[in-house]
């Protein structure tokens, strides 16, 4: 969840002021695709040790191009909800 400004209390809901602290949530976009990068990684690491250490299986291969697009479509989120809050703090400055 993405949220700027007042959580909550009575100024909930009022716009913005120039002098007023504004306060980013992570969001958990960011947190799961990272999580996803990680676990690409992983995959790689172990399909191209069960390459190294032995006849290449088919099962390897297809693990290796898997982990590739789960790559790319994790970092594809990354990078658009980077954008999203780079297009929320230019609104709000």
């Amino acid at each position: 969840m993405v949220w700027i400004g007042q959580k909550s209390g009575p100024d909930f809901g009022r716009p913005l002021l120039r002098e007023d602290r504004v306060e980013i949530s992570t969001p958990s976009a960011i947190n799961t695709a990272v999580e996803g990068l990680r676990k690409a990684q992983n995959q790689v690491e172990q399909a191209a040790q069960n390459i190294a250490e032995g006849p290449v299986q088919a099962e390897d291969v297809v693990s290796l191009s898997l982990a590739a697009t789960s790559f790319k479509a994790n970092a594809a989120v990354i990078r658009t909800e980077n954008e999203t809050l780079q297009t929320l703090l230019d609104v709000t400055v």
